[in-house]
């Protein structure tokens, strides 16, 4: 796939809880809680669009003769922008170096 596609992932409790910063338990209080609305939709927009590593486990699943593509998460590391830069202008140098 390239990347201008997308993918739907299911995510785990463990993984969950590291991208929204809260445990199961927490969320859960606050999603049921009338007065604490604001509180989980604001959790929410927090953990929106932010950036991460994912290493995904991918099976082929066929239900009522329509195949279909199932993504896991299996684990998920959170990106630093700075090592990330770091690491792009390592391979840009290495790159540049070949040629």
């Amino acid at each position: 796939m390239d990347a201008t596609d997308n993918v739907w992932v299911t995510v785990f409790r463990e993984q969950a809880e590291v991208i929204l910063g809260k445990s199961a338990t927490e969320v859960g209080q606050l999603k049921d809680s009338e007065s604490a609305e604001s509180a989980f939709d604001e959790l929410i927009q927090n953990a929106s669009f932010t950036r991460w590593n994912f290493k995904l486990r991918v099976r082929m699943e066929t239900y009522n003769d329509e195949t279909r593509r199932k993504a896991s998460c299996v684990t998920l590391q959170r990106i630093d922008p700075s090592e990330y830069h770091r690491q792009l202008l390592k391979r840009i140098e290495q790159t540049a170096a070949c040629l």
